[in-house]
């Protein structure tokens, strides 16, 4: 089953920017103003401070769809359900939940089960974001919300893309313009706003916390990876930059309640990583014996999902857990 979400033109209600930034960066950056067209401006926006890394170690535990080609792990919440995508051949890539140790084709009798779709988000209620590819080859978000699933496209997109939700089911996703340019969006109360990273040509918003913080990735040059950011509560724009990353090769993916940050740098070797920001400190995060790995989402026990890829064969998730000492 699928229904169309109605957006109103209403101006984006303050509590997404008003609540308490789970993170304590001390940063001077002027708080943004919303203008009449929904979009964030700011007179400038900071960098993000220089922290030295500090050693952390995980358990791994690799997640693979049986009998899957690859399989993608992209969201996580507190009861360690896990959502991405798996592709079975010959059919097409299909969004995925995983439940209890249990991998289970996400909604199978609505427009996920037949289409190319990728689930990206999971709150505490089982709400879950993505994005799915109809007949004619478009894009949309979704929101896939008591079995039922619900279009979101940003008005004129080309594409649209729903990666993240909170509790309050607060959704923040990015779209395409006419002109292929980037931008992110918020849909809180049946209001999609744009936003954009000062002085940005693309901006991706990835990931949204209960607190209101937003994280995702920024560029001025649409042929680099860019920079991540934060985005407070408050309503600051903080660029990261993991320390040992190549110039311009930084996302920031994930967010939890406690102000950790997930996502992946290159090096300068060109190989990607996976890292956590916690407490000021950058810490690397590898899946054991693979060439790439990335991060893309942590909940409020630091447990963190992802991806890793050994050569051109092997593609899965991955699941992440602090070890014990």
């Amino acid at each position: 089953m699928l229904r169309k979400l109605v957006f109103s033109s209403m101006a984006l209600s303050a509590s997404l920017l008003n609540a308490q930034s789970a993170q304590n960066w001390q940063d001077p950056t002027p708080t943004p103003q919303w203008t009449d067209d929904g979009k964030v401006m700011m007179s400038h926006a900071a960098s993000g401070r220089s922290v030295e890394r500090e050693p952390l170690s995980f358990a791994f535990n690799s997640l693979e769809f049986p009998g899957a080609n690859f399989t993608l792990t992209f969201g996580i919440n507190n009861q360690e359900q896990v959502v991405g995508s798996y592709f079975l051949p010959p059919g097409r890539q299909h969004a995925l939940l995983i439940d209890q140790g249990e991998f289970k084709p996400l909604a199978p009798s609505s427009v996920l089960g037949n289409h190319l779709s990728q689930a990206f988000d999971i709150n505490e209620r089982g709400d879950v974001v993505g994005a799915y590819v109809d007949d004619l080859g478009v894009r949309h978000g979704f929101l896939l919300s008591n079995d039922v699933a619900s279009n979101i496209d940003f008005p004129g997109a080309t594409r649209s893309d729903a990666f993240g939700i909170n509790n309050s089911g607060v959704i923040v996703g990015d779209f395409f313009d006419a002109a292929g340019t980037v931008h992110g969006f918020v849909l809180q109360d049946g209001t999609l706003r744009e936003l954009d990273f000062p002085g940005a040509v693309d901006t991706q918003a990835l990931s949204i916390n209960n607190a209101g913080d937003i994280v995702g990735a920024w560029d001025t040059d649409p042929d680099t990876r860019g920079h991540g950011f934060l985005l407070t509560g408050e309503g600051r724009f903080i660029s990261i930059d993991d320390p040992d990353a190549a110039p311009q090769s930084t996302s920031a993916i994930g967010i939890n309640d406690r102000g950790q940050i997930v996502g992946s740098y290159e090096d300068g070797f060109g190989v990607t990583h996976g890292f956590v920001l916690a407490g000021g400190s950058f810490t690397s995060v590898n899946f054991p014996g693979a060439d790439l790995t990335s991060c893309r989402a942590i909940n409020n026990q630091g447990e963190i999902v992802g991806n890793y890829f050994i050569g051109d064969i092997v593609a899965a998730g991955f699941l992440a857990k602090p070890a014990q000492h």
